[in-house]
């Protein structure tokens, strides 16, 4: 009788610490304009009994009519308690009459080098008021196709290291004929010891990963084997969408 109440207890105490993967965070884009202002707030709510330490990036990328892009982002770690809903951060940008606006809120566990969740909205103003398109609730239809994103690289890294690549990186990116639709976001993420590993990734898709070297020679090299890379990816990306849409 005594072996089975000590192991009753233990299997009970390794349950109260065993670690939960499954985080239930849901990410909210809130939008309000006031005087030809736009204000993008962004929430998380917590939807689990767990308390979690998370990162999050809110990006807003603005289009007017002569076709100018203009973009803002504020990024940074934050502690979410169970059933709680906490504002991340706000981003205000002026709005003229025909300007049309893509924001993104991406939450991640970068100890776990993992996306957790997204939400995006779309937003154009007629003049008068703000018409808004939820991606996934596609509650609002829109007259006219939105903007093309073409372009945007987000910088995550963490270091001067990380820095000096993201630059090099975007500085050759920039010059290229053809700027891709997705978002290239540049990750780093620290490893054992002192050392970080870059990642190159489209949403939660890694599409490349190389530990870091302060040899310009090797970055440089790299820069040169990702942008083909991203060529062939854009590629594969472009024809798999012909097949689908193609009668």
């Amino acid at each position: 009788m005594q072996k089975r109440c000590i192991l009753f207890i233990i299997l009970n105490f390794s349950r109260l610490f065993a670690q939960d993967t499954n985080i239930d965070i849901l990410p909210i884009i809130d939008v309000s304009e006031f005087e030809k202002m736009v204000h993008l707030k962004g929430l998380a709510l917590n939807n689990d009994e767990t308390i979690h330490e998370l990162n999050y990036l809110l990006v807003a990328i603005k289009q007017g009519e002569d076709s100018n892009l203009s973009t803002q982002k504020q990024e940074g770690k934050f502690v979410i308690e169970s059933n709680q809903k906490i504002t991340l951060s706000d981003i205000r940008l002026n709005i003229n009459k025909g300007d049309e606006i893509k924001a993104y809120l991406f939450i991640r566990d970068d100890l776990k080098n993992q996306l957790i969740a997204k939400d995006s909205l779309f937003i154009k103003y007629d003049g008068i008021k703000l018409i808004l398109n939820d991606y996934k609730k596609n509650q609002v239809k829109l007259e006219k196709e939105e903007f093309v994103l073409r372009g945007l690289v987000i910088d995550q890294t963490k270091t001067k290291l990380g820095k000096d690549f993201f630059d090099l990186f975007y500085s050759k990116y920039s010059l290229l004929n053809e700027m891709y639709h997705f978002i290239i976001n540049i990750n780093e993420i620290p490893t054992m010891g002192r050392s970080f590993i870059l990642q190159i990734e489209d949403g939660d898709n890694i599409l490349h990963s190389f530990r870091m070297s302060p040899s310009e020679e090797y970055l440089t090299a790299q820069v040169e084997f990702i942008l083909r890379m991203l060529n062939q990816y854009n590629n594969e990306k472009k024809f798999i969408k012909q097949q689908i849409t193609s009668p």
